[in-house]
């Protein structure tokens, strides 16, 4: 219930915050990746139908219309950095346009709408499974829509797709599942380059199991465990690898599919770390490595306290690292967050296993202002206002 009325309050924000939107256009084919990607131009005040393909909206509709260019096709930047998006979302996108024979932005809001809620209703089993109460759970679950950035659950993005490919995997490692985790792991490789993070998950889940059950755990298990980490240490070159044995190299354009883990990795030079050191030398590197701590440490600690499977915590614990590391310092900060929902549940669930009074109103001043930042989110970040040629990050 909660994730659903979320779900309209975003949609109406969305709506009203469609009237501030900048003309985009013409469309930009023959442009360059630093430049605001136009595929489908809007006039200014385009309406819910337009914003909702804002952004990374615009490149995954190229893709799913057009499909990726083969490499003798490739004939300027942003022909070369379409494959640099994994086709997970896309192709299902395609697929939903077909069937439902809506425009691929409905599409994909119908497609993203089903997708979140079957999340909300994985992750729900999964904290009932571990014997979390039925009150926790259910917050627990709804947290995945009061983050900052929640909204970009309804738009056209791959991070729905991406959300419940992270449960369901999470889901068969805790029940000791771990080729099928693997297929799972594959899936978001093949959505959002960020698998790699699941490494650390199933180390430290095997490090769990092995204190549990050191004598009962049979080879077998350790085997497919072990397939299951090297699924995820190989993540970053599937879907590279993938592009350029089915579209090949491009011989005048640089293929930023082909090209994908080695742009991840030289982020490691530009990324938070390497810029906050250039910018304030090691006194602003202590003071990013304790607003980290800071941002990982007290949902964790709270989740240890309330009972949080580990691997929930540790998943986002390792995926901000990774952001942190490889990632530039950009507003889309606020929209990696949506990824580390299992983290930031128990900030929101743990007070309801108490239910006294200074801690449900933690939880209304924090729900209070996550909802105004989603507000700030949409209006300041999503909507192209002003013109988008002075947004060149995307949120």
């Amino acid at each position: 219930m909660v994730t659903v009325v979320v779900r309209l309050a975003e949609i109406i924000a969305l709506k009203i915050g469609a009237e501030a939107q900048s003309a985009t256009g013409p469309a930009t084919p023959d442009g360059v990746p630093g430049h605001y990607f136009v595929y489908s131009p809007s006039p200014a005040s385009p309406g819910l139908g337009a914003v909702l393909g804002n952004w990374d909206g615009e490149w995954y509709e190229r893709i799913a219309m057009l499909g990726y260019p083969r490499g003798d096709e490739i004939a300027s930047a942003n022909d070369a950095y379409v494959s640099g998006f994994p086709p997970g979302f896309p192709l299902l996108a395609r697929v939903t346009t077909e069937i439902s024979g809506l425009s691929f932005v409905w599409s994909s809001v119908l497609l993203n709408t089903v997708l979140s809620l079957a999340t909300v209703v994985l992750l729900h089993g999964l904290l009932r499974s571990r014997g979390l109460p039925a009150r926790v759970a259910a917050v627990g679950a709804a947290a995945v829509s009061l983050l900052p950035s929640s909204p970009v659950l309804v738009a056209a993005y791959s991070e729905p797709l991406a959300l419940l490919f992270l449960v369901v995997a999470l889901r068969l490692i805790l029940e000791h599942r771990y080729l099928v985790a693997a297929v799972a792991i594959l899936g978001l490789a093949l959505t959002r380059p960020v698998a790699v993070a699941f490494v650390p998950v199933l180390l430290i889940h095997a490090v769990l199991r092995f204190r549990v059950d050191r004598r009962l755990m049979p080879a077998r298990s350790w085997a497919t465990l072990s397939v299951a980490t090297l699924v995820a240490a190989a993540s970053p070159w599937v879907w590279p690898r993938v592009a350029v044995w089915i579209y090949g190299r491009s011989e005048s354009v640089a293929n930023s599919g082909a090209s994908r883990t080695d742009q991840i990795a030289s982020g490691l030079g530009s990324g938070y770390l390497r810029t906050t050191l250039d910018v304030g030398g090691p006194p602003a590197l202590v003071l990013l490595a304790l607003a980290f701590l800071a941002l990982v440490g007290v949902p964790a600690v709270v989740g240890l306290r309330t009972g949080w499977p580990v691997e929930l915590l540790a998943w986002g614990a390792a995926y901000l690292a990774m952001v942190i590391i490889a990632t530039p310092i950009t507003p889309g900060f606020l929209r990696y967050l949506v990824l580390a929902a299992p983290l930031f549940g128990p900030l929101f669930a743990a007070p309801f296993a108490r239910m006294s009074r200074p801690h449900l109103a933690f939880v209304a001043t924090l729900t209070a202002a996550c909802l105004w930042a989603q507000w700030f989110w949409i209006r300041y970040l999503f909507i192209l206002d002003p013109a988008p040629a002075l947004l060149p990050w995307s949120p």
